[in-house]
This record gives structure tokens, C-alpha cells and sequence, in this order.
């Protein structure tokens, strides 16, 4: 029953090889994790334009990453220059998809003083013409966001949810992924 998937590589095959797989299966490729090292872009546009990709992403965000306040801005600015040049290319937007540390790493706003989310931080200064967000919900939970409260806050800006069932969820470490329907994690608020 399934008609999307999201796959994270092609398993040694090229786009085009992917492409008829997925053509074999009636499956689509909407969006995928995939390299957002802006050197290895061109690529990854061109292999997104095979498969029809309407986001082009990564498991992740661009760099220079969220080491301090400064690099989380500069992550918004590349998301932003990649998200600009994947609109130009046909394939939607760039999509950021977090894991833990985006909602643990927390830094001030310089001018307000208020603690943000790196998450936050890079929503609030990524262009929404180019950039989207897929909130994975077991690793936001984990790092202590409420999915439900993100999609209330930002509607518009997250496009893609990754559903994935975990334990030890809001542990002092990571949670331990499990399949669906094995684990901690309460869907019906989400979905």
C-alpha cells in the first residue's frame, strides 16, 4: 500500500537505474535525504530532477552546522542559497530534517536575550520561498519539542513529518528507534 518512500541513497545504483525501480514498484520519490555539501549541489539537483523531487534535502542541515550562534546562522544562510537554487532547478524546496540536537542546543538571541532552539533560530532566519522543514518526531521529541506545539507554531514551514516510533524517549540519552508501533511514542496528536 505504500506509494512514497524517502530514500537516503540509491544503493549503488544511478538516479536514472532508481528512477525505473521506483517506476517497477509504483512507488514516488517526492523528497530524500541526500548531500547538501553545497560543492556536491549540482548533483544532487540534477539526480533530484530525475526523480521528480518536489523537496530536496538532507537527514539533517547544511554547514557549517550549530556549533555556536554564529555557525547556526550561517547554516541558515546556506540553506538558504541551496533552497534558492533548488526552486530555480524545478525541485522545491530544501528541507531540513532535525535530530536531537537542533532542539537541545540552545543559545541566546543577542538582541532579545530569550533562549531559542538552534531549530528555532534557523527557522526564524531561513526565507520560507526556499526553505521547508520535515520534523522527524521521535528525534524532537527526544530533544524536548512537542511536534504537536512545532506544527501549531509553524504551519507553513513544515512541510514533511518523519514518523518513527522510539524508547527512552526523553531519557538523559538518546532514545532507541523501534518499529512502528513498538515503542513509546503517542502518533494520534500528530497525525
Amino acid at each position: 500500500g505504500y506509494r512514497n518512500v524517502e530514500p537516503f541513497s540509491f544503493n549503488g545504483l544511478s538516479a536514472e537505474e532508481f528512477k525505473a525501480l521506483l517506476r517497477e514498484y509504483d512507488l514516488k520519490a517526492p523528497s530524500r535525504h541526500g548531500d547538501t555539501t553545497e560543492a556536491n549541489w549540482d548533483q544532487h539537483l540534477a539526480d533530484a530532477k530525475v526523480l521528480g523531487q518536489k523537496y530536496t534535502g538532507s537527514g539533517g542541515f547544511a554547514a557549517p552546522g550549530i556549533g555556536s550562534y554564529e555557525d547556526t546562522l550561517a547554516t541558515a544562510e546556506t540553506m538558504n542559497r541551496l533552497g534558492q537554487r533548488s526552486v530555480r532547478n524545478g525541485t522545491g524546496k530544501i528541507f531540513g530534517h532535525n535530530h536531537q540536537g537542533e532542539f537541545r542546543t540552545m543559545y541566546a538571541d543577542p538582541e532579545t536575550g530569550e533562549m531559542k532552539s538552534a531549530w528555532q533560530i534557523i527557522v526564524e532566519n531561513t526565507d520560507r520561498r526556499y526553505v521547508a522543514f520535515q520534523v522527524d518526531v521521535l528525534w524532537a521529541t527526544d530533544g524536548g519539542a512537542d511536534p504537536v506545539e512545532l506544527l501549531r507554531k509553524y504551519p507553513k514551514r513544515i512541510k514533511l513529518l518523519h514518523i518513527k516510533d522510539g524508547t527512552g524517549v526523553a531519557d538523559p540519552v538518546n532514545a532507541t528507534p523501534v518499529p512502528l508501533g513498538e515503542g513509546e511514542m503517542d502518533f494520534d496528536p500528530t497525525i
